[in-house]
């Protein structure tokens, strides 16, 4: 919604709706700019990298993104190509193609909840370099079977290669263990969320997995040369939700946060 001349004189409360990629771009400035407000008020550990700009560009791009998901669209999908319903593979390419990674709710990623905890990570790393990022798990959440569920998005700035057809220098992506929480993927498949510098995956369950107090999920962030030789390190951005659904009394948060540390263990990636 946007402001428009007015038909009669002094009219000036006049506005209209529109769409496309002007909108589009307009929406995800704002969003850039709410989520810059919340990052520069946010004092990092001691044992964090130091924030500088191409950190705080890389994360806002993770952040434009981390919000976003599917929601009620995957199914309006699915009542548009009920012949396709009988094929999983079918039916989520066609998911895939007309919704991406979904809509974008970036006040999801300005703050938290009870129910809902967001850490954030972000460093350099290099061409066969391994780096192993730990999120403690609620115990509360152990062997129960309320609904949860787990987003994971990474992005990065990679150098480019102009004589080669897939420009990119930099391949990241990310290993994540959804089983040891009982989730399993949601959205992208891990193989159409790898293309380009940004991967969103989501993962949803309700798996009665148990685990003892102290258990870790590792979330680990590989690199690999892809167009081209990759000599130099490429600076990157996680970001890792853990939530249960509505009405689940699990404050997911406050036990997070009391077994939270922000180590990052490098090692080469097998």
């Amino acid at each position: 919604m946007t402001a428009t001349p007015g038909q009669a004189a002094m009219e000036l409360n006049r506005v209209r709706h529109s769409c496309g990629t002007s909108n589009a771009a307009a929406l995800a400035s704002r969003c850039a700019a709410l989520a810059h407000e919340r990052l520069t008020s946010l004092t990092p550990p001691m044992d964090c990298e130091p924030l500088n700009d191409t950190y705080y560009t890389v994360l806002l791009k993770t952040l434009l993104v981390h919000g976003a998901s599917w929601g009620a669209a995957a199914e309006m999908i699915e009542r548009a190509f009920p012949e396709a319903m009988d094929q999983w593979q079918k039916i989520g390419r066609l998911k895939q193609q007309f919704l991406g990674y979904g809509e974008v709710d970036i006040i999801r990623c300005l703050g938290a909840s009870e129910q809902r905890a967001t850490l954030l990570g972000w460093g350099t790393i290099s061409e066969g370099a391994g780096h192993v990022f730990e999120l403690p798990l609620p115990p509360s959440l152990s062997a129960r079977t309320d609904l949860r569920r787990l987003t994971v998005t990474l992005a990065w700035l990679t150098p480019t290669n102009l004589q080669h057809r897939d420009y990119r220098r930099a391949q990241l992506w990310i290993d994540v263990p959804e089983e040891e929480i009982g989730t399993q993927r949601e959205g992208l498949d891990a193989k159409s969320a790898q293309r380009g510098t940004v991967e969103h995956r989501t993962f949803k369950g309700t798996a009665a997995t148990p685990f003892v107090d102290g258990k870790k999920l590792r979330v680990q962030v590989n690199c690999k040369e892809d167009a081209g030789k990759l000599d130099v390190s490429v600076p990157y951005a996680i970001a890792v939700t853990l939530e249960v659904g509505p009405g689940v009394q699990i404050d997911i948060y406050q036990e997070i946060n009391a077994r939270i540390r922000q180590p990052v263990e490098i090692q080469t990636a097998g």
